[in-house]
């Protein structure tokens, strides 16, 4: 199982690399189904909004059945 992780707006720590392969690792129950799982997370510039928001996607794909 391949897994990347990329930042917009902000550098990703090598803490929350590691966090996030802890519970990216969990994935890996479904067994050979499972071929590459992407996570992006994003910081919002917006000063209007809260500050500091982060939205975090995973997108994890696989093979049909």
């Amino acid at each position: 199982m391949e897994f990347m992780i990329s930042g917009r707006n902000l550098t990703v720590s090598d803490r929350f690399r590691e966090y996030a392969g802890e519970k990216i690792s969990k994935i890996e129950s479904l067994g050979d189904k499972v071929q590459r799982v992407d996570a992006k997370v994003s910081k919002e510039t917006n000063p209007r909004q809260t500050p500091g928001q982060l939205t975090v996607e995973v997108t994890v794909l696989g093979r049909a059945l």
